[in-house]
């Protein structure tokens, strides 16, 4: 083998070299992005679950306070008021409202990161073909000028 061939060899070596580094480097680019949206997912449905219990317990507040509210009418014989009642009632809804809504945002805020994580992932999969085709290419281009002297 002449100079010229071993250069040549050594160039195209060299680019296929960078070509399988480039798909492996967005392969785990794309692979990390995968694990990491599903962390994402699942802290979400952790906010979600979360809010639920929440959202259970400020009924069950709601309840009590509407059991202590009659409680004190019956104490001072003066009953309570279905307009109190309702409002207790009102409200304890509203804050289970307020509770389950919090947890499905935290969940919807989540999901929205892990979308945005996986589409990086894949962009850099799609990237790094690019790159590859890019390092091949370049070699192409560094043998023909070896042999073009």
């Amino acid at each position: 083998m002449t100079g010229i061939e071993i250069a040549a060899a050594l160039a195209l070596f060299g680019g296929a070299a960078g070509a399988v580094g480039a798909i492996r480097e967005g392969n785990v680019a794309n692979t990390a992005a995968k694990y990491e949206a599903k962390q994402l997912e699942t802290a979400g449905d952790q906010a979600f679950s979360e809010g639920q219990q929440r959202a259970s317990l400020a009924r069950r507040e709601g309840k009590l306070a509407l059991g202590r509210a009659r409680a004190m009418g019956a104490a001072s014989g003066a009953g309570t008021n279905d307009a109190i009642e309702e409002r207790i009632r009102e409200q304890a809804d509203y804050n289970a409202m307020v509770e389950f809504y919090g947890g499905e945002s935290q969940k919807n805020k989540f999901y929205a990161s892990s979308y945005n994580t996986r589409t990086a992932g894949k962009n850099a999969k799609t990237a790094s073909y690019f790159k590859a085709v890019s390092s091949l290419t370049g070699s192409g281009s560094s043998i023909y000028d070896t042999y073009n002297k």
